[in-house]
């Protein structure tokens, strides 16, 4: 059998490196791996330098074995000694922590728009984004608001245009709204909304620094499908069957439609029946005024609180306008990477598939930094094998319940024998 492993040069010791994809000569793991049902073979696409870190993308289709946390992950080299890795997430960015904003000079302008003057206060914090917190009220509320910010409360720049603002009080869309403009170090805020109708009530202001996205999350593989049937002013999109369970933190969607607004709700369920709502928003492109930048003039994403489900369905509020008939409608998880010092003996193999695996600790997490994590160098993952080997962690009797049963039947019925041999 000819070798495809390529030999590092300059006197490196690291020995694996491209691996073809195709099964070994045993898929069986050594003895003291055998509770780990499946494996995957990695390896380096090239020589690198000693000691350098190596990742691996988690796969969607990993999940289906794995737990959806990750922590029955293993790797081991090719003697079968375990080998230390991070589990790495890019952030997202810091969010600083919100700031009550005073109000004054609330007011409308009649048949134009409603204002409020905003003061984030005299300590020159950096601020980026303004949370509206309306009035409590029963009607339903769509504006759209403009943010103007000044440092000496007379000559105003708009730093964010046509912003949507809405309270929709039927589906649940009544709290807060966060609008996003560019950083600034001004104190005043001029928000004005603009409804051309009663004013607008503005109850509470926030303001923090909240970071971009450093990665943006990465769509799962499995499609989803618009439903045939929905309530009236509903579009309703679920994915082709049950999906393993990977942690799911938000939905993208995709159209070509220049301008557009739709409020969204996901929500989760464990039997396809009975659902529980996880996260919602409103997702929307408009043209963009001159001199606006583009990127404020969508959002095409919503954030989830981080689930991981079997069924899934994204609802899509069309209300009283037509459905969007490209709309493509996409599950966002969180790009993972396991990221290890590959050692001497390879090739490696990542093992799961073990329920009652045990969170692994490495000193590998306390020795190397956010850069280093985000700098190692790519390695490949291959198809996934089947432990021949493989023993069950859970114990006898859960693996084996009939055996349970029968004889907890036979000692019912030795008891009852008993019984009735102590009456006569």
């Amino acid at each position: 059998m000819t070798s495809r492993f390529e030999r590092p040069t300059g006197g490196f010791t690291l020995l694996f490196a491209v691996l073809v994809a195709g099964s070994l000569a045993a898929a069986e793991l050594p003895k003291e791996w055998r509770n780990w049902s499946h494996f995957r073979e990695v390896g380096a696409r090239s020589a690198g330098e000693p000691g350098e870190l190596l990742s691996v993308v988690v796969p969607d289709d990993l999940y289906e074995h794995a737990r959806s946390d990750l922590e029955d992950l293993r790797l081991i080299d090719q003697g079968g000694s375990e080998i230390g890795y991070v589990l790495h997430s890019p952030g997202r960015g810091l969010v600083h922590e919100w700031r009550k904003v005073g109000i004054s000079d609330a007011g409308i302008v009649p048949d134009r728009y409603s204002q409020v003057v905003g003061d984030t206060g005299d300590g020159g914090s950096v601020h980026n984004a303004i949370e509206v917190t309306l009035e409590p009220g029963d009607e339903d509320i769509f504006a759209w608001a403009e943010v103007a910010a000044s440092d000496d409360r007379e000559t105003w720049r708009i730093v964010r245009q046509r912003a949507p603002l809405y309270r929709f009080d039927e589906e649940g869309f009544r709290g807060p709204i966060t609008i996003r403009y560019p950083r600034t170090h001004d104190r005043w805020l001029q928000l004005r909304l603009f409804d051309e109708g009663e004013e607008i009530l503005v109850e509470k202001l926030r303001v923090a620094e909240k970071g971009d996205s450093e990665v943006p999350r990465i769509a799962i593989r499995r499609g989803m499908t618009l439903r045939s049937h929905a309530p009236d002013g509903e579009s309703i999109w679920e994915p082709h069957g049950t999906l393993p369970l990977m942690r799911i933190s938000g939905v993208r969607v995709e159209t070509a439609r220049e301008e557009f607004h739709r409020p969204i709700v996901v929500s989760v369920g464990d039997d396809g029946e009975t659902w529980r709502q996880v996260g919602r928003g409103h997702v929307y492109r408009f043209r963009a005024a001159e001199g606006e930048d583009l990127s404020q003039r969508q959002s095409l994403e919503v954030e989830v609180r981080e689930t991981a489900a079997r069924y899934w369905r994204v609802t899509v509020l069309d209300r009283g306008d037509p459905p969007i008939d490209d709309l493509d409608v996409k599950l966002l998880r969180d790009r993972q990477s396991i990221v290890f010092k590959p050692g001497t003996q390879g090739p490696l193999r990542i093992l799961y598939g073990n329920q009652r695996a045990e969170t692994p600790e490495y000193e590998l997490a306390k020795l190397t930094t956010k850069d280093e994590l985000e700098a190692a160098r790519e390695a490949e993952l291959f198809r996934e094998q089947a432990n021949d080997g493989y023993v069950s962690s859970e114990p006898f009797t859960e693996r084996h319940p009939v055996i349970l049963w029968l004889a907890l039947g036979l000692a019912v019925v030795v008891l009852g024998g008993l019984a009735l041999k102590s009456l006569r």
